[in-house]
Protein backbone atom coordinates (compact mmCIF):
# COMPACT_ATOMS: atom_id res chain seq x y z
CA UNK A 1 0.00 0.00 0.00
CA UNK A 2 1.27 3.54 -0.95
CA UNK A 3 3.94 2.60 -3.20
CA UNK A 4 5.26 3.81 -6.05
CA UNK A 5 6.05 1.45 -8.89
CA UNK A 6 7.53 3.25 -12.24
CA UNK A 7 9.70 2.94 -14.30
CA UNK A 8 10.73 -0.38 -14.96
CA UNK A 9 11.57 -2.73 -17.93
CA UNK A 10 9.45 -5.44 -17.07
CA UNK A 11 5.73 -5.31 -15.95
CA UNK A 12 5.45 -3.42 -12.47
CA UNK A 13 4.07 -5.45 -10.21
CA UNK A 14 3.94 -9.13 -11.04
CA UNK A 15 2.46 -11.96 -8.92
CA UNK A 16 2.58 -15.39 -9.97
CA UNK A 17 0.49 -18.11 -7.70
CA UNK A 18 0.90 -22.11 -8.11
CA UNK A 19 -1.30 -24.81 -6.62
CA UNK A 20 -1.60 -28.06 -6.79
CA UNK A 21 -4.04 -29.17 -3.25
CA UNK A 22 -5.93 -27.39 -1.76
CA UNK A 23 -6.98 -23.55 -1.59
CA UNK A 24 -4.05 -20.86 -2.45
CA UNK A 25 -4.01 -17.61 -1.00
CA UNK A 26 -5.64 -14.59 -2.25
CA UNK A 27 -3.96 -11.52 -3.69
CA UNK A 28 -4.63 -7.64 -2.67
CA UNK A 29 -3.02 -4.52 -4.51
CA UNK A 30 -4.25 -1.26 -2.49
CA UNK A 31 -3.63 2.51 -2.62
CA UNK A 32 -0.86 2.17 -5.23
CA UNK A 33 0.55 3.77 -7.48
CA UNK A 34 2.10 1.90 -10.76
CA UNK A 35 3.18 4.24 -13.89
CA UNK A 36 5.65 3.95 -16.89
CA UNK A 37 6.47 0.34 -16.96
CA UNK A 38 6.88 -1.64 -19.71
CA UNK A 39 6.79 -5.17 -20.40
CA UNK A 40 7.43 -7.38 -24.01
CA UNK A 41 5.14 -9.72 -22.59
CA UNK A 42 1.80 -9.52 -20.33
CA UNK A 43 0.68 -7.00 -17.97
CA UNK A 44 2.45 -3.73 -18.21
CA UNK A 45 1.35 -2.62 -15.11
CA UNK A 46 -0.49 -5.33 -13.05
CA UNK A 47 0.36 -9.36 -14.21
CA UNK A 48 -1.44 -11.27 -11.84
CA UNK A 49 -1.09 -15.35 -12.84
CA UNK A 50 -2.30 -18.38 -11.26
CA UNK A 51 -2.01 -21.66 -11.77
CA UNK A 52 -4.38 -24.24 -9.89
CA UNK A 53 -3.29 -27.59 -11.35
CA UNK A 54 -4.84 -30.95 -9.88
CA UNK A 55 -7.35 -30.16 -7.44
CA UNK A 56 -5.89 -26.90 -6.19
CA UNK A 57 -8.34 -23.88 -6.51
CA UNK A 58 -7.25 -20.51 -6.65
CA UNK A 59 -7.99 -17.72 -4.10
CA UNK A 60 -9.33 -14.17 -4.40
CA UNK A 61 -7.78 -11.20 -6.95
CA UNK A 62 -8.56 -7.67 -5.55
CA UNK A 63 -7.10 -4.33 -6.83
CA UNK A 64 -8.72 -1.20 -4.57
CA UNK A 65 -7.70 2.41 -5.58
CA UNK A 66 -4.67 2.01 -7.27
CA UNK A 67 -3.53 4.29 -10.26
CA UNK A 68 -2.47 2.46 -12.71
CA UNK A 69 -1.38 4.78 -15.63
CA UNK A 70 0.85 4.91 -18.35
CA UNK A 71 2.32 1.91 -18.67
CA UNK A 72 2.64 -0.73 -21.62
CA UNK A 73 2.83 -4.58 -22.59
CA UNK A 74 2.05 -7.03 -25.69
CA UNK A 75 -1.50 -7.17 -24.23
CA UNK A 76 -3.05 -5.92 -20.95
CA UNK A 77 -0.99 -2.67 -21.00
CA UNK A 78 -2.50 -1.69 -17.77
CA UNK A 79 -3.34 -5.09 -15.95
CA UNK A 80 -4.47 -8.59 -16.95
CA UNK A 81 -5.26 -11.56 -15.08
CA UNK A 82 -4.59 -15.03 -16.40
CA UNK A 83 -5.99 -17.75 -14.04
CA UNK A 84 -6.38 -21.31 -14.52
CA UNK A 85 -7.59 -24.55 -13.05
CA UNK A 86 -7.84 -28.00 -13.73
CA UNK A 87 -10.71 -29.78 -11.52
CA UNK A 88 -10.56 -26.45 -8.71
CA UNK A 89 -11.71 -23.11 -8.72
CA UNK A 90 -11.18 -20.30 -9.84
CA UNK A 91 -11.20 -17.45 -6.76
CA UNK A 92 -13.25 -14.00 -7.24
CA UNK A 93 -11.49 -11.13 -9.35
CA UNK A 94 -12.79 -7.69 -7.70
CA UNK A 95 -11.68 -4.33 -9.33
CA UNK A 96 -12.99 -1.63 -7.08
CA UNK A 97 -11.84 2.00 -7.36
CA UNK A 98 -9.02 2.37 -9.74
CA UNK A 99 -7.82 5.17 -12.18
CA UNK A 100 -6.51 2.86 -15.32
CA UNK A 101 -5.58 5.32 -17.37
CA UNK A 102 -3.75 5.71 -20.78
CA UNK A 103 -2.39 2.36 -21.03
CA UNK A 104 -1.18 0.35 -24.24
CA UNK A 105 -1.54 -3.34 -25.21
CA UNK A 106 0.98 -2.85 -28.61
CA UNK A 107 0.04 -6.48 -30.00
CA UNK A 108 -3.18 -7.71 -28.95
CA UNK A 109 -6.14 -6.52 -27.05
CA UNK A 110 -6.96 -5.25 -23.62
CA UNK A 111 -5.05 -1.80 -22.95
CA UNK A 112 -6.85 -0.73 -20.07
CA UNK A 113 -7.16 -4.12 -18.32
CA UNK A 114 -7.28 -7.95 -19.88
CA UNK A 115 -8.92 -10.41 -17.39
CA UNK A 116 -8.89 -14.09 -18.34
CA UNK A 117 -10.55 -17.04 -15.89
CA UNK A 118 -10.96 -19.94 -16.62
CA UNK A 119 -11.21 -23.30 -14.90
CA UNK A 120 -11.78 -26.86 -16.82
CA UNK A 121 -14.45 -28.51 -14.69
CA UNK A 122 -14.29 -26.59 -11.25
CA UNK A 123 -15.75 -23.51 -10.12
CA UNK A 124 -15.49 -20.20 -11.70
CA UNK A 125 -15.42 -17.23 -9.09
CA UNK A 126 -17.39 -13.90 -10.05
CA UNK A 127 -15.92 -10.72 -11.63
CA UNK A 128 -17.01 -7.71 -10.07
CA UNK A 129 -15.44 -4.28 -11.66
CA UNK A 130 -17.08 -0.86 -9.93
CA UNK A 131 -16.27 2.44 -10.12
CA UNK A 132 -13.26 2.39 -11.84
CA UNK A 133 -11.81 5.28 -14.46
CA UNK A 134 -10.82 3.18 -17.53
CA UNK A 135 -9.51 5.76 -20.46
CA UNK A 136 -7.40 7.28 -22.73
CA UNK A 137 -5.72 3.78 -23.03
CA UNK A 138 -5.35 1.73 -26.87
CA UNK A 139 -4.95 -1.77 -28.39
CA UNK A 140 -3.99 -3.02 -31.70
CA UNK A 141 -6.84 -5.66 -31.30
CA UNK A 142 -10.82 -4.59 -29.94
CA UNK A 143 -11.07 -3.22 -27.28
CA UNK A 144 -8.48 -0.48 -25.83
CA UNK A 145 -10.59 0.10 -22.61
CA UNK A 146 -12.19 -3.54 -20.97
CA UNK A 147 -11.44 -6.62 -22.25
CA UNK A 148 -13.00 -9.85 -20.46
CA UNK A 149 -12.24 -13.99 -21.33
CA UNK A 150 -14.65 -15.71 -19.58
CA UNK A 151 -16.50 -18.69 -19.08
CA UNK A 152 -19.27 -20.27 -17.33
CA UNK A 153 -19.68 -17.17 -14.42
CA UNK A 154 -20.97 -14.00 -13.43
CA UNK A 155 -19.41 -10.78 -14.67
CA UNK A 156 -20.65 -7.34 -12.55
CA UNK A 157 -19.67 -4.03 -14.08
CA UNK A 158 -21.15 -1.12 -12.26
CA UNK A 159 -20.66 2.61 -12.02
CA UNK A 160 -17.79 2.72 -14.08
CA UNK A 161 -16.00 5.01 -17.12
CA UNK A 162 -15.30 3.37 -19.63
CA UNK A 163 -14.29 6.21 -22.18
CA UNK A 164 -12.04 7.85 -24.77
CA UNK A 165 -10.35 4.31 -25.32
CA UNK A 166 -8.64 3.70 -28.82
CA UNK A 167 -8.38 0.40 -31.00
CA UNK A 168 -9.06 -0.54 -34.44
CA UNK A 169 -12.93 -0.61 -33.95
CA UNK A 170 -13.73 2.34 -31.18
CA UNK A 171 -14.49 -0.44 -28.35
CA UNK A 172 -14.02 0.81 -25.16
CA UNK A 173 -15.90 -3.01 -23.34
CA UNK A 174 -15.53 -6.59 -25.09
CA UNK A 175 -16.74 -10.35 -23.51
CA UNK A 176 -17.83 -13.00 -25.17
CA UNK A 177 -21.13 -13.70 -23.86
CA UNK A 178 -21.45 -16.67 -26.18
CA UNK A 179 -18.75 -19.15 -23.44
CA UNK A 180 -21.83 -19.22 -20.64
CA UNK A 181 -20.97 -15.67 -19.09
CA UNK A 182 -23.95 -14.05 -16.67
CA UNK A 183 -23.17 -10.51 -17.21
CA UNK A 184 -24.58 -7.47 -15.48
CA UNK A 185 -24.22 -3.69 -16.51
CA UNK A 186 -25.49 -0.86 -14.80
CA UNK A 187 -25.35 2.60 -14.58
CA UNK A 188 -22.05 2.93 -16.48
CA UNK A 189 -20.30 5.44 -18.95
CA UNK A 190 -19.25 3.61 -22.19
CA UNK A 191 -18.61 4.85 -25.98
CA UNK A 192 -19.10 1.52 -27.68
CA UNK A 193 -18.86 -2.03 -27.67
CA UNK A 194 -18.79 -5.26 -29.30
CA UNK A 195 -20.27 -8.35 -28.80
CA UNK A 196 -21.45 -7.36 -24.79
CA UNK A 197 -24.91 -8.27 -24.62
CA UNK A 198 -25.98 -7.89 -21.30
CA UNK A 199 -27.93 -10.16 -19.61
CA UNK A 200 -29.67 -7.37 -17.80
CA UNK A 201 -28.55 -3.86 -17.80
CA UNK A 202 -29.89 -0.41 -16.95
CA UNK A 203 -28.34 3.23 -16.52
CA UNK A 204 -25.50 2.80 -18.42
CA UNK A 205 -24.48 6.31 -21.00
CA UNK A 206 -23.06 6.73 -23.60
CA UNK A 207 -21.86 10.76 -23.10
CA UNK A 208 -18.53 12.11 -22.58
CA UNK A 209 -18.26 12.38 -19.02
CA UNK A 210 -16.22 16.00 -18.96
CA UNK A 211 -12.99 14.89 -17.09
CA UNK A 212 -11.52 18.09 -15.42
CA UNK A 213 -7.93 17.68 -17.37
CA UNK A 214 -7.25 14.40 -18.62
CA UNK A 215 -4.34 15.25 -20.62
CA UNK A 216 -2.57 16.49 -17.46
CA UNK A 217 -4.02 13.55 -14.88
CA UNK A 218 -7.03 15.57 -13.45
CA UNK A 219 -9.49 12.73 -14.16
CA UNK A 220 -12.57 14.25 -11.73
CA UNK A 221 -15.12 15.19 -13.59
CA UNK A 222 -16.66 18.55 -13.77
CA UNK A 223 -20.05 20.09 -12.64
CA UNK A 224 -21.57 19.67 -15.81
CA UNK A 225 -20.69 15.97 -16.52
CA UNK A 226 -23.33 13.46 -17.17
CA UNK A 227 -21.65 10.92 -14.78
CA UNK A 228 -22.32 13.45 -11.53
CA UNK A 229 -24.68 11.71 -9.05
CA UNK A 230 -25.63 9.14 -12.12
CA UNK A 231 -24.54 5.87 -9.87
CA UNK A 232 -26.05 3.17 -8.51
CA UNK A 233 -26.21 3.11 -4.73
CA UNK A 234 -26.45 -0.31 -4.26
CA UNK A 235 -23.79 -1.60 -6.86
CA UNK A 236 -22.02 -4.33 -5.77
CA UNK A 237 -18.61 -3.91 -3.76
CA UNK A 238 -19.57 -0.11 -4.13
CA UNK A 239 -16.87 1.92 -1.92
CA UNK A 240 -18.05 4.13 1.53
CA UNK A 241 -15.08 6.76 0.57
CA UNK A 242 -14.28 8.35 -2.81
CA UNK A 243 -10.62 7.80 -4.27
CA UNK A 244 -8.92 10.39 -1.65
CA UNK A 245 -10.13 8.74 1.36
CA UNK A 246 -12.87 10.82 1.56
CA UNK A 247 -16.41 10.11 2.88
CA UNK A 248 -18.87 10.18 -0.31
CA UNK A 249 -21.59 12.32 -0.50
CA UNK A 250 -22.86 11.84 -3.55
CA UNK A 251 -23.16 8.28 -5.50
CA UNK A 252 -20.88 9.36 -8.51
CA UNK A 253 -18.81 7.70 -10.83
CA UNK A 254 -16.26 10.00 -10.97
CA UNK A 255 -12.86 9.02 -8.74
CA UNK A 256 -11.75 12.06 -7.67
CA UNK A 257 -8.05 11.81 -7.83
CA UNK A 258 -5.38 14.40 -9.26
CA UNK A 259 -3.03 12.02 -10.46
CA UNK A 260 0.03 14.57 -9.32
CA UNK A 261 1.86 11.84 -7.23
CA UNK A 262 5.65 11.75 -7.76
CA UNK A 263 7.97 9.43 -6.37
CA UNK A 264 9.58 11.89 -4.08
CA UNK A 265 5.88 12.40 -2.40
CA UNK A 266 5.34 8.59 -1.65
CA UNK A 267 7.20 7.02 1.68
CA UNK A 268 7.86 3.76 -0.56
CA UNK A 269 9.25 4.59 -4.16
CA UNK A 270 10.44 1.72 -6.49
CA UNK A 271 12.34 2.43 -9.79
CA UNK A 272 14.82 0.11 -11.99
CA UNK A 273 17.29 0.82 -9.56
CA UNK A 274 15.39 -1.11 -6.92
CA UNK A 275 14.56 -4.10 -9.82
CA UNK A 276 11.12 -4.16 -8.36
CA UNK A 277 8.12 -6.49 -9.74
CA UNK A 278 7.72 -8.02 -6.86
CA UNK A 279 7.56 -11.19 -7.53
CA UNK A 280 5.49 -13.49 -5.56
CA UNK A 281 5.22 -17.42 -5.54
CA UNK A 282 2.96 -19.52 -3.69
CA UNK A 283 3.15 -23.16 -4.16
Amino acid sequence: MDNVVERNIGTGVYVLITVSSGLAGGVLLSGNTITANTSDGSGGGVYIGGTGSAAGSLGPVTLISNIIRGNSAHEGGGVITFLTASSGDTGEIKLVNNVIAGNIASVTNGGGINIYSMSDSGIMGQVTVTKNTITGSSAVISPGGAYFNLKDTTLKVYNNIIWGNTSPAPVDLYFNETLGVTAHGFNNDYCATARTAWTSSGGNIHRDPLFVDASSGNYRIRGASPCWNAGLATAPEVPTTDFEGDLRKKWTLDLTKTLRQTCQESPSCFSNESLLSLILMLH
